[in-house]
């Protein structure tokens, strides 16, 4: 299976789906909606024409392509990843010149 052409982002949504089992629980980790988590793993999917979980009533358990799937975890980037760290918002003054108007 070549997942070089799938969505990092997809992939990445996908594994911690793999972890949690449970939609809501996963987005709520992602932060993302509930419906754009199950989109997107409804997308990965089709791109790889097979099943990636099935569904038992309310219990979701992972296909083997799933389990496949749920091995290649790249990294998942968060909102603040490539950004420098937030300087302190107070900063002390410096000192006026005593030789400067």
């Amino acid at each position: 299976m070549d997942l070089s052409r799938l969505s990092t982002d997809a992939l990445a949504s996908f594994a911690v789906f793999a972890d949690h089992l449970n939609f809501t629980r996963a987005a709520e980790e992602l932060h993302i909606s509930q419906p754009a988590l199950h989109v997107k793993v409804q997308k990965l999917a089709e791109n790889l024409g097979r099943p990636l979980y099935t569904r038992q009533g309310r219990r979701l358990t992972l296909t083997s392509t799933g389990e496949q799937v749920a091995r290649f975890r790249p990294r998942p980037r968060r909102p603040h990843d490539g950004f420098p760290r937030r300087r302190p918002r107070h900063r002390p003054r410096s000192r006026p010149d005593p030789g400067r108007r």
